[in-house]
């Protein structure tokens, strides 16, 4: 993993975390706010705060500060060769330069005016500050030069510091560690770089740095003289740091340039590093040694900021460079840059740092703040996305939505069934109705055994001949005249009712025979198929009137027959007395008799032909009259029967025929209509109630999909974001582990 990429995923880690933090007021958020809240606090302290700590160790004049100067690309802390570090120094990066003493005890009023007078006198424009709450005596750079920070440093944690600047004697022994904030790009934000107070030998090294600064640490680079890298002294210590305290260790041996090409070897096979692997036998395995010369990285970097010169150079006995090199790079364009790479090259120091970081970033397990920290976050994103993602599985999902689209399918089903259904039934009973054919059953037609029952031949079998045998029995008759016929009306209403009942059973059982089958297959079709019963056929009576009335006209019939026969026999006699009359026989009685019939008319009759006819017809009509009646009293019974018979055979033509039938076929009409109605209405019923249910379905599929699309299309981005944000971060932690292994 390379550096940037190092920084690119430090810096995606912050955003995650604020990702989360965000996340924690989210509606859908489901956990211990609190409990999370503190923990992405820490997190993020733990990565903004959380340092790869690189202690360096190492004897007096050994080069610590100057490596870490190198680091610096500038000079930070005191370098000189009489003035070594004395305090525990912790470089870190920061926006600000600036110092943080750590008090044992805060300084005085009198100590923090020595300070103000130092910087002063020094031109150093600071704020100096007793953070009692952090116990630090904070120093704080309005600038960045180094050399401002150099100066105060050099009169603080030297080891001439109490010599050159006495009045700071106290405050020196108020503080044991040193924080240097420093706003350097050339230091990664997660590295802390820890300088220690130099020793007269690296297993002399204090008892603070050993149990207290060593085991938080990331890395120790251990820097050794060429001339004593494998003491016993050093073996040992190097073994309790790898074997107890369970730190990685680079071996550098400081000053290469010192050595001939020949003494650099880090494989241990020749020169210093044969003396270090002999000695670290059994202790390291594969011990790392690196050759560097600070000293040389430094003047390169000095070089490209131009804050030193070739002529000051050529001058520093400290540089050997070989004369025929040197000749080459002055006949460069840009020597001094020529130079520096010629410097750095043999410093070999960027392949140190290079190395250096690459353990913090790839190999170092313990402290490797950043896959930590991206280890929680994809945790923690898989935790908060967990139920969104059952939610947004259960929404897609939705059990109910299915029922009801399972309902409502089945209701829409049900309601082409009960349509195709309702048609079939309705064809099928028009068919049986009118005399067809089903499941092999004939179906009588009932207008055709109504026209049947209503046949002249059938009228006279069933009605007219019983009729007739009772009117032929004697008593039978003789009792209707006594009583006005009122016998032989209820006779005939009796014998009419029982057939028009006879009639209307059997037609309201051939139409309920039509009719079961279809109520049955309706009943097993619907759950609530309500009244299929349609009114029966009935017939209203109320027209048949007295058959006595027809009789009386009956006997005015004689009565007008006879009258005719006298006027005709009265007008034959009369026109035959006008012609005897004349002939002189019978004139003089003649005369006489219309004489008393002038009288008794009072007025003049002469005796023509004429007269006599019209006399003679009306003396005849009365006798005619008389004539009749006598007629008819001589065959009295049966020419009543004879009578009565014709009129009851009117009347049943009448109330049956003419009345009842075309009633009774519109009653039939009316019933099978009222029927398909009925089950049209059963069908109908059931399929509104069907509609209605399937458009509360519909609705409440509507709200729940409306309901499934809001919460999908508000789930599904956060989801999104989490799961984006776990993959990142699991991807940082593979990668993180792959290059470990590589």
């Amino acid at each position: 993993m390379s550096m940037d990429q190092h920084a690119e995923n430090r810096a995606w880690a912050f955003q995650a975390l604020d990702a989360l933090q965000d996340f924690l007021g989210d509606e859908d958020f489901e956990g211990d706010r609190e409990a999370l809240q503190a923990t992405l606090e820490t997190k993020r302290r733990e990565l903004h705060e959380g340092k790869y700590r690189v202690v360096f160790l190492g004897a007096f004049n050994v080069g610590k500060s100057t490596l870490i100067n190198a680091f610096l690309e500038d000079e930070y802390l005191p370098t000189v060769l009489e003035e070594c570090t004395t305090k525990i120094t912790h470089v870190l990066r920061s926006d600000v330069m600036s110092l943080a003493l750590r008090m044992s005890n805060m300084a005085t009023e009198a100590e923090l005016a020595e300070l103000h007078e130092l910087l002063t006198v020094s031109g150093i424009e600071a704020e100096v500050e007793n953070r009692e709450e952090d116990e630090e005596l904070s120093i704080v750079f309005e600038g960045t030069h180094s050399m401002e920070l150099l100066r105060v440093l050099n009169a603080l944690i030297t080891v001439y510091s109490d010599e050159d600047f006495p009045q700071f004697r106290s405050l020196r022994e108020k503080f044991h560690e040193v924080i240097v904030y420093l706003p350097n790009n050339m230091l990664q934000e997660d590295i802390a770089l820890v300088d220690s107070p130099g020793v007269h030998s690296i297993s002399e090294t204090h008892r603070r740095i050993t149990e207290e600064i060593i085991p938080n640490s990331h890395l120790v680079v251990c820097l050794l003289d060429s001339q004593n890298a494998g003491t016993a002294h050093s073996r040992q210590f190097i073994e309790s740091i790898i074997k107890y305290r369970h730190r990685k260790m680079f071996f550098v041996i400081n000053k290469s340039d010192h050595l001939n090409e020949n003494e650099i070897d880090p494989t241990g096979k020749r020169g210093p590093g044969k003396d270090l692997y002999r000695s670290l036998n059994g202790v390291v395995a594969h011990p790392e040694l690196f050759f560097i010369s600070s000293l040389y990285a430094m003047v390169a970097s000095k070089l490209r900021k131009e804050q030193i010169t070739l002529d000051a150079l050529a001058n520093d006995h400290k540089i050997q460079v070989p004369f025929s090199v040197y000749q080459e790079i002055m006949q460069q364009d840009h020597p001094e840059e020529a130079l520096a790479e010629y410097l750095e090259q043999r410093s070999h120091f960027p392949a140190f740092k290079e190395r250096l970081l690459k353990y913090l970033y790839t190999e170092n397990r313990e402290g490797a703040i950043v896959e930590f920290v991206s280890r929680f976050v994809a945790e923690s994103a898989w935790k908060m996305y967990r139920p969104i993602e059952t939610q947004l599985e259960m929404a897609r999902h939705i059990p109910k939505l299915e029922d009801l689209r399972r309902q409502r399918e089945a209701h829409e089903a049900s309601i082409a069934r009960n349509t195709k259904l309702s048609a079939t039934l309705i064809e099928r009973y028009q068919n049986i109705a009118n005399g067809g054919e089903w499941d092999g059953v004939q179906y009588p037609d009932g207008r055709q055994r109504l026209a049947t029952h209503l046949d002249p031949a059938t009228l006279r079998q069933k009605l007219l001949d019983p009729l007739r045998a009772w009117l032929d029995a004697d008593e039978n008759l003789k009792t209707a005249r006594k009583q006005g016929f009122k016998p032989l009306n209820e006779e005939l209403e009796q014998s009419l009712d029982a057939y028009i009942a006879m009639i209307e059973s059997e037609l309201n059982e051939m139409l309920d025979e039509a009719e079961a089958p279809i109520r049955n297959a309706v009943e097993d079709a619907l759950e609530e198929p309500g009244n299929l019963n349609v009114p029966p056929v009935e017939a209203s009576h109320a027209h048949i009137i007295a058959v006595e009335a027809g009789l009386a006209k009956a006997y005015l019939g004689f009565a007008g027959l006879g009258a005719l026969l006298g006027v005709a026999i009265g007008g034959g006699i009369g026109a035959g007395v006008a012609t005897a009359a004349q002939s002189g026989a019978f004139q003089a009685p003649l005369e006489s008799a219309l004489l008393q019939l002038e009288s008794m008319l009072g007025g003049d009759f002469p005796p023509t032909t004429w007269n006599l006819t019209l006399f003679g017809g009306a003396v005849g009509a009365p006798f005619g009259v008389v004539l009749g009646l006598i007629v008819r009293s001589l065959r009295s019974d049966d020419l009543r029967r004879y009578l009565l018979n014709q009129r009851i055979g009117e009347k049943i033509e009448d109330v049956l025929r003419k009345d009842l039938h075309e009633k009774w076929r519109r009653d039939i009409d009316q019933r099978q209509e009222s029927f398909i109605k009925a089950v049209q209405a059963a069908f109908d019923r059931t399929n509104e109630v069907l509609s209605r249910q399937i458009n509360a379905i519909k609705a409440e599929e509507e709200a729940l999909i409306r309901a499934r699309e809001a919460l999908v299309n508000r789930l599904e981005p956060k989801l999104e974001r989490l799961k984006t944000t776990e993959t990142k971060a699991r991807e940082i932690c593979e990668g993180s582990i792959k290059s470990a292994a590589e």
